[in-house]
């Protein structure tokens, strides 16, 4: 059980594949400590210079934890208005106090979802995920869902972190993706996707354009 966003009820979240990794209430909390890492502060430079070479007025960022990085897309971006989802009530809590206090919060908002449940039926320019999708269960359908929430001419945008050979990335190799995981959820979906690669981050951009 999980406390209810707009409350301290508790309610049964399905938000979860069996499997995926979850975060409650201590976690999401200590979930701001990785914005101090060195290697997170590129990753997050690497994400917003890879979006400014597109052209867009909305963005759905899928996974959107405490909402750092949706906040560095939204001061780098001053024309774009920001949806952020996420299946832990802890994190969209702490993500809406987030935009609140970088007085951000008439660009940007938060909710309960997931990369299969999407609220209302508004569809967007670009949808992005960043480190998130090395979580997922069953990858390829819910790329293929996501690709159904988008404007004519959009895209699904991946941003995970892959292995350059350093020794850190040995501790942290269940969670690094590669070219070829990318390009093996192209082959079964039928969505195309244009890969990009840079000192150890890795873009997947799902296109049917």
């Amino acid at each position: 059980m999980v406390l209810d966003v707009n409350s301290d009820k508790p309610v049964k979240n399905t938000l979860y594949l069996d499997g995926e990794e979850k975060f409650g209430y201590f976690s999401s909390r200590m979930y701001g400590i990785t914005k101090a890492s060195k290697t997170i502060r590129n990753f997050y430079k690497f994400v917003v210079a890879d979006l400014s070479k597109h052209s867009f007025q909305t963005i759905l960022d899928v996974g959107s934890g405490r909402g750092y990085i949706l906040s560095n897309i939204v001061k780098a971006l001053p024309e774009v208005n920001a949806t952020g989802i996420d299946p832990s009530p802890f994190m969209v809590k702490l993500a809406n106090k987030h935009a609140s206090r970088e007085g951000l919060g008439r660009r940007m908002k938060f909710m309960l979802g997931s990369s299969r449940d999407i609220p209302g039926n508004e569809k967007f320019d670009v949808i992005i995920t960043t480190l998130s999708f090395h979580h997922w269960k069953n990858r390829n359908e819910s790329v293929s869902f996501l690709m159904k929430r988008l404007n004519a001419g959009g895209v699904l945008l991946i941003y995970e972190i892959s292995d350059d050979g350093s020794i850190n990335r040995k501790f942290v190799s269940s969670h690094l993706l590669g070219r070829s995981d990318f390009e093996s959820i192209s082959k079964e979906t039928g969505v195309p996707v244009t890969i990009a690669e840079d000192h150890g981050y890795i873009r997947a951009e799902f296109s049917l354009k």
